[in-house]
């Protein structure tokens, strides 16, 4: 029997035990128990059709299905990246060179996508077997066509930011954006949001395209952030002063900046402290530079 419905079975047979479920109430109305009962230890096939009404008796939303197979399936892209990124730099050029072959041989885009998340990831440059224009292109191609921001194409747009010239940039976190208020609240999700936001507004800033941060600043700080963002709270507070500092008030924009940093130390908190200290450093030496 194939590996994959062995998997697929298991993977059904962990969540109905996380929630706690018989294998009659999962069943009922969809196959009998018995047969689930097989298919949970591989001894049987179920239809695609009949697989999907039973993951819709879980309490859980799509993504986070997705998110968990991913993590019982070991053959998976991502696994691989995992075990790559284990093995080494040289493991990872070859995975990524690899998933380009694919591309080329198949013609499939998302081959060609993982390649770009890979290189973009590890800030690698190979112009043997890709260039960042092309990626560019490829990227902004299949973003600009997608009806749903996933986690696939969360993850591959956080990897790939700087790939993007500014007005790219908010058009396509603009797109993102209007896409999130139509689906649920969901974790991993709402990091990437948040990470890809803050991110943005930073590559802007550094970019001294000013315009185009503040816009996304006031999107930012219009929406509610998780109560557990802790890392984003923190980059808007700084990325507000930022901006008031640009605007001529350097005094009370560094009196914020300081009395930011001297919080995160009272609170411990030596890697945001350090981060924020070194991005104010260069902030200040760019912005003496533009004088």
């Amino acid at each position: 029997m194939p590996e994959e419905h062995v998997k697929i079975g298991a993977y059904l047979r962990a969540l109905r035990l996380e929630e706690n479920d018989s294998l009659e109430e999962i069943a009922a109305g969809i196959t009998t128990a018995a047969t689930l009962s097989r298919f949970e230890r591989g001894e049987t096939q179920l239809s695609v059709a009949v697989v999907l009404k039973l993951l819709t008796r879980f309490d859980q939303d799509v993504e986070s299905i997705q998110q968990g197979y991913r993590a019982l399936n070991q053959d998976n892209f991502f696994q691989q990246v995992n075990r790559a990124t284990v093995a080494g730099k040289p493991t990872l050029l070859a995975l990524a060179k690899r998933q380009y072959r694919l591309w080329r041989e198949t013609g499939l885009i998302f081959y060609r996508l993982n390649q770009i998340n890979i290189m973009a990831h590890n800030g690698f440059s190979d112009p043997s077997f890709q260039t960042t224009p092309a990626m560019k292109t490829d990227v902004m191609r299949y973003l600009k066509r997608i009806k749903h921001w996933g986690l696939y194409e969360l993850d591959l747009f956080a990897a790939t930011l700087v790939l993007f010239d500014s007005k790219q940039l908010v058009s396509l976190v603009a797109g993102m954006l209007l896409d999130m208020p139509k689906t649920e609240s969901h974790r991993t999700r709402d990091q990437y949001l948040w990470a890809i936001l803050t991110n943005s507004i930073a590559l802007l800033i550094h970019r001294r395209e000013f315009s185009e941060a503040v816009r996304l600043l006031t999107i930012a700080t219009s929406m509610p952030v998780p109560p557990d963002e802790l890392y984003s709270r923190l980059m808007l507070r700084y990325q507000q002063q930022l901006w008031v500092y640009h605007r001529g008030k350097h005094r009370a924009a560094t009196a914020a900046v300081e009395q930011l940093l001297a919080s995160l130390r009272l609170l411990e908190s030596p890697f945001f402290a350090q981060l924020l200290t070194t991005s104010w450093q260069r902030f200040l030496k760019e912005e003496g530079a533009a004088r």
